[in-house]
């Protein structure tokens, strides 16, 4: 299995958990990078790129307009956008999935970076 096959099953899965009108929800409307409006041309951006071996994790991708998208590339993310991400996935639990409260772990860096 190639790269973009494996790509194609892991947005598959990823929708299930988290729609794209619900990661719009999410991020309130606004580009995760420059923190503008959205618009019909948002694409996903993987916080954590695949380059540096970030993951298709669901928790991995954020919203954001396709210039910022772009111009960003394969760059390693700021820490304010990790204390963002954190922040946004914060409490979050994908549909399908019951947890109990008191077993709901608190969102890491390891979700979308594993070591």
């Amino acid at each position: 299995m190639n790269r973009r096959q494996r790509h194609r099953i892991a947005n598959a899965l990823d929708c299930r958990l988290i729609s794209r009108s619900e990661r719009v929800a999410l991020q309130q409307g606004l580009c995760f990078l420059c923190r503008l409006p959205l618009d019909g041309g948002a694409t996903y951006d993987h916080v954590l790129p695949l380059a540096h071996g970030g993951t298709e994790h669901y928790r991995n991708k954020v919203l954001a307009h396709g210039k910022c998208n772009n111009e960003k590339g394969d760059r390693m993310p700021t820490a304010e956008e990790l204390d963002r991400l954190a922040e946004l996935w914060r409490g979050y639990l994908p549909r399908g999935l019951f947890v109990h409260a008191s077993e709901r772990a608190m969102f890491t860096l390891a979700d979308v970076w594993p070591i």
